[in-house]
């Protein structure tokens, strides 16, 4: 009976600190195509995040024939300790006459509430004759760097997007070169599911997607040049024969570069307030004090907490107004970080400023952050105001409290003649201080000893291509229908278990990340090679538009075999 009360408290103590995310619940309208000649399909998605469906509602799709749908999809990851759901309806349309259409909001019933998405609009023009007779030796492929903005600031974040445009099916590709952003603080982003947009232009249809995309922070002004990228890619030569279980026809490469671009980089201190401090971007800007209640011999933080789009690294600490008797310290940055998200770098610092009221008396300090907004093209202030109510101390010259961990050296030795008083004792004295701690120990070294004698009587077997298979239990349902998803989600799931494996943040799973995290860990370079081959032939998959069954058999086999024998490497 012990024993069992002694791992119950232990669990639940463990279960206790065990964090809580709530996630947001979104319902959107996604399409994979902007423009399209007349006769040819696209696809309309409606997805719900974070939560069950009671029903949903699809619009009418006037004007547009219905050619298959609705597939549902239904999607569950666990990562870093967040658990994230999403429920998919998809619709493969057709347009028969040009024009301009809008795809009304689709509507899902949640808790008793009803969502809606935003209206989609969709162009259809007409079919250029010169471009019906095309082959795959005269159809266009170039490549186009993109960005958000030429005219930008020192510490401004851009983006900056290398988007192919294709009207033939791209087997693989591999970056020769790339610019080294001299000039700038450069920070790759996750590319991978940017999804494959139809366009017409200049009376042709191109798939388009994004193979590049790279976070930039001007870090100089004047003229910033980006130099072009340059990528080989692997076309199917329909007049040759089979080569490979991985291509039904040849390979014929070819180089293409992109564009270059100029950046017209400006200091955003010329005509800036006094108090600016270097930020530019979009910011969200907190203050708090801790103590406000305190003596003359407690040391006060003032924490000022920055989170935005900005470089935070060329942001300087603000100057802070303290009144005369308050004994000041230099300020200390408490916590810097930049870190990839879905679409951009998002930055945090903390910066701390410890303070001594030598008075008592009611003070007020009014902190303020001063920001350039790059699209307003205008100063912001953020401020607020703190009132501390500041006691008499006992005079000694010393600190008796130090909050949040600073340290603060002895201002004065004691007085001779100085009385003693009696302190409580510690809480560590208690006898059930040390019962709290011992009692969950014991459970579980109990626990422990438990396993390590099971395991010994009965070794366990791991069968590990089980393990792969259950991975990829959602590539397979998708393998069965022949959904071109099947790519995206093999994909998907080779990062999420090298993710979880490595402990590391999806965000960072790029596939140039992906192949130098298994050669640091001594992965074999023949299984490496394959884990490149295989990630460019699900990524570029997403091209075809209808690839084979046996093509996603020999390639589910692949992901099968490689997540297997990763399991055994990265023990």
């Amino acid at each position: 009976m012990l024993p069992r009360i002694i791992t119950s408290i232990f669990l639940l103590t463990l279960f206790a600190s065990t964090p809580v995310f709530a996630q947001e619940v979104t319902f959107e309208a996604t399409t994979d195509a902007r423009q399209v000649m007349v006769g040819s399909a696209f696809t309309v998605s409606f997805t719900l995040q974070n939560a069950n469906p009671e029903s949903f509602e699809a619009p009418d799709f006037d004007g547009l024939r219905l050619l298959s749908g609705p597939s549902q999809m239904t999607r569950s990851t666990f990562i870093n300790g967040v658990s994230t759901r999403s429920v998919g309806y998809s619709y493969t349309l057709q347009a028969t006459r040009p024009g301009t259409y809008r795809i009304k909001p689709a509507r899902v019933r949640v808790n008793g509430k009803t969502l809606t998405t935003k209206m989609l609009t969709v162009e259809v023009v007409k079919q250029d004759p010169g471009a019906v007779s095309q082959d795959d030796n005269e159809a266009e492929i170039y490549l186009v760097a993109e960005v958000d903005s030429t005219e930008t600031y020192i510490g401004q974040q851009v983006i900056v997007r290398y988007r192919i445009y294709t009207q033939v099916n791209i087997e693989n590709y591999n970056i020769l070169s790339e610019s080294a952003y001299d000039g700038c603080y450069a920070q790759i982003l996750d590319a991978y599911k940017e999804p494959v947009v139809k366009i017409v232009k200049d009376g042709k249809e191109y798939s388009t997607k994004v193979l590049r995309k790279v976070s930039v922070f001007p870090q100089q002004s004047g003229l910033i040049n980006i130099e072009p990228i340059v990528v080989r890619v692997g076309i199917p030569d329909r007049s040759q024969r089979r080569r490979s279980f991985f291509s039904n026809f040849n390979l014929k490469t070819r180089n293409i570069s992109s564009n270059e671009l100029n950046l017209e980089v400006k200091s955003p201190y010329e005509n800036a307030p006094a108090d600016f401090s270097g930020a530019v971007g979009h910011f969200d800007v907190r203050f708090k004090v801790q103590p406000p209640n305190a003596s003359t011999d407690d040391a006060i933080t003032l924490r000022m907490t920055l989170r935005g789009s900005g470089d935070v690294k060329t942001i300087r600490e603000p100057s802070i107004d303290f009144p005369e008797s308050f004994e000041i310290y230099e300020p200390k940055v408490h916590h810097e970080r930049m870190v990839n998200v879905t679409d951009s770098v998002r930055s945090e610092k903390i910066i701390d400023y410890l303070f001594i009221a030598r008075k008592p008396g009611t003070f007020e300090i009014h902190p303020t952050f001063t920001f350039l907004d790059p699209d307003l093209r205008r100063y912001q202030q953020v401020s607020d105001t703190f009132r501390l109510n500041i006691s008499q101390g006992k005079g000694n010259g010393t600190v008796s409290q130090v909050p949040n961990g600073q340290d603060i050296q002895q201002l004065a030795p004691p007085k001779q003649g100085d009385s003693l008083r009696s302190v409580r004792s510690p809480l560590s004295s208690k006898p059930l201080y040390w019962a709290s701690f011992s009692i969950p120990l014991l459970g579980f070294l109990i626990m422990t000893w438990r396993t390590k004698k099971a395991e010994q009587q009965e070794p366990e077997t791991i069968n590990h291509t089980e393990i792969a298979r259950a991975r990829l239990e959602k590539a397979k349902s998708l393998k069965e229908k022949g959904e071109s998803a099947f790519y995206e989600e093999i994909a998907f799931s080779i990062k999420n278990f090298i993710s979880h494996k490595l402990d590391l943040p999806q965000a960072d799973m790029t596939r140039q990340n992906v192949l130098d995290m298994l050669a640091s860990h001594g992965i074999n370079s023949g299984v490496i090679e394959r884990m490149d081959k295989l990630l460019k032939e699900s990524d570029f998959a997403l091209y075809a538009g209808g690839a084979s069954a046996d093509k996603m058999d020999v390639i589910y086999e692949e992901a099968v075999a490689l997540i297997a024998q990763l399991d055994i490497d990265l023990q």
